[in-house]
């Protein structure tokens, strides 16, 4: 079984992160991160936790939490829906990311895996990933100005539109990761694919 520090790696490499890169993005030195990716230090909780918001997934990603019996468990699908209720509920006001978003491409392939896994009902890897595709695809949507990006009638840039395709794509996986597990959350944005416009709110 991987430790830890393995499934850091991973991800990190996933993101195109380099060791200074997410050791920059939690504070500690490359040395460390290096011990912790090595096994050769154990990673304190908080430490986890910071990790895992710089690399944008649930903490359980990286502990690997194990299936019950093989099987998907309630707690490991309600795990990420705090996370996944705050990014959606400040849609139009993102929070800054710790490291620039990934290129449009990437972030559209990870789109289609996430697409992948919501087909197979494979809610608890799937869940994970989304919080922090959604964000790196509204940074990309918004361009750095929300404003200007949901004015009507606005002009955008052609990988801005491309980005809101991809969201209003990652919305469907996000809405059965919640309704899976019995949780809803008030208002989560439907945005029309080629004008990057909220179009109306969706109760779920």
């Amino acid at each position: 079984m991987k430790h830890v520090g393995e499934r850091i790696r991973e991800v990190r490499k996933v993101r195109q992160m380099s060791v200074k890169q997410l050791a920059d993005a939690v504070a500690i030195s490359i040395s460390t991160l290096q011990k912790y990716e090595n096994g050769q230090r154990v990673v304190p909780p908080a430490m986890l936790t910071h990790l895992a918001r710089a690399l944008r997934v649930g903490p359980t990603h990286l502990t690997g939490q194990p299936y019950i019996n093989g099987a998907e468990t309630e707690e490991q699908a309600q795990a990420v829906i705090p996370e996944l209720r705050r990014v959606l509920l400040t849609y139009d006001n993102p929070d800054d990311l710790s490291v620039p978003a990934r290129p449009l491409p990437v972030l559209v392939a990870e789109t289609e895996a996430v697409s992948a896994l919501r087909r197979d009902s494979k809610y608890v890897p799937m869940g994970p990933l989304l919080p922090g595709l959604l964000s790196e695809l509204t940074h990309t949507a918004l361009n750095g100005d929300a404003a200007a990006a949901r004015r009507p009638g606005a002009r955008l840039e052609r990988e801005q539109r491309e980005a809101f395709r991809q969201l209003a794509t990652c919305y469907r996986p996000s809405t059965h990761s919640r309704t899976s597990s019995g949780t809803t959350t008030s208002a989560s944005p439907q945005w029309n694919g080629c004008s990057g416009q909220r179009i109306a709110p969706a109760t779920l």
